[in-house]
């Protein structure tokens, strides 16, 4: 195996963890009593993660990653909560 297959094969394999880990979310998300509550929290956790991450020597592609998580997660429990407001 060459070097950039070992990378390659590394990307692959965390690309792989996040978009479990994105479809296990969901779930977690789909079933939260209080969607309103859990986007109000994504919010808070976002901001710490971001306040955390920018003072350190880590890379804007970094930043960019949890943006994209977090952008994606609360947008999963917005439309959460607007399924269950549709169901009241």
């Amino acid at each position: 195996m060459k070097p950039d297959d070992a990378t390659d094969d590394r990307f692959e394999f965390v690309a792989g963890q996040v978009h479990g880990l994105i479809a296990g979310f969901l779930a977690l998300i789909e079933t939260h009593p209080t969607p309103d509550l859990l986007l109000q929290q994504l919010h808070k956790v976002h901001r710490a993660a971001e306040g955390r991450a920018i003072p350190t020597t880590i890379s804007d592609d970094f930043l960019m990653g949890i943006d994209d998580v977090m952008l994606r997660l609360q947008d999963m429990a917005t439309r959460s909560a607007q399924k269950k407001q549709n169901l009241l």
